[in-house]
């Protein structure tokens, strides 16, 4: 995670002028619609232990579904035939 934080994103025009937070996102307000979690475990922009730090203070009921070998990148466009079964799941 670039920030260190779980949090709503800043615009680009914000970003690039160093204004980097933005407001946080309160996980554990989400209490109704199942979430299943795809992390990439060569994730640099949330690295996957942040993301099984942050996937806990779901209120919801959640899956984790380890990505293995892929970078947050992956999932621009992810719909090979592992991951569209997964989704389904």
């Amino acid at each position: 995670m670039l920030t260190g934080r779980f949090q709503e994103r800043t615009p680009d025009s914000e970003w690039l002028l160093g204004n980097r937070e933005s407001e946080l996102v309160h996980l554990e307000n989400i209490k109704t619609v199942p979430i299943a979690m795809f992390v990439g475990t060569e994730d640099q922009v949330c690295p996957h232990a942040t993301a099984l730090k942050y996937i806990p203070q779901i209120g919801s009921e959640t899956v984790t579904i380890d990505v293995n070998g892929e970078d947050h990148f992956y999932f621009e466009s992810a719909n090979d035939d592992w991951f569209m079964e997964n989704l389904v799941a």
